[in-house]
């Protein structure tokens, strides 16, 4: 196991630089497409592409996420 959680780790550098799921899987060692799906959805919470499309949102501006609570929430 700690051999497919430091893959899950290590494919999510190209993952932020936007690189596909699949390259990101093949450059880190995984052997095909459904084995890095599996090990990132248990070990991260989310399947790569989901992981890659939500870091794409962060980084465009004027897009930040938040709860909908806290002092600057609208009322």
């Amino acid at each position: 196991m700690p051999v497919r959680r430091a893959r899950v780790h290590r494919a999510g550098t190209p993952l932020d630089r936007g690189a596909a799921p699949a390259g990101a899987a093949a450059a880190v060692g995984f052997a095909d497409r459904p084995h890095p799906n599996r090990h990132c959805t248990r070990i991260a919470g989310v399947p790569p592409g989901a992981y890659r499309r939500e870091r794409e949102r962060a980084r465009a501006p004027g897009t930040a996420r938040t709860s909908g609570t806290g002092p600057d929430a609208a009322p």
